[in-house]
């Protein structure tokens, strides 16, 4: 059953907010994939050196996965 919200919007305009959800959901999960290895570190030892931190923000998420 659809809500209210739903009922009232078209479909280009759901098509589009599902579209900036899911697109603020990936720039989230890659800010925090990003920010995760920086932090830890930084727990542990105090300050990341700027260009340390600066290469982690830069790289692919697959290599700060790994």
């Amino acid at each position: 059953m659809p809500t209210v919200a739903e009922e009232w919007m078209t479909e280009g305009e759901a098509k589009g907010l599902a579209e900036g959800l899911m697109r603020g959901r990936a720039e989230s999960k890659a800010e925090s994939t990003a920010e995760t290895p920086l932090g830890l570190p930084e727990r542990r030892f105090g300050a990341v050196p700027e260009d340390a931190s600066a290469r982690i923000l830069a790289a692919p998420a697959a290599d700060v996965d790994a």
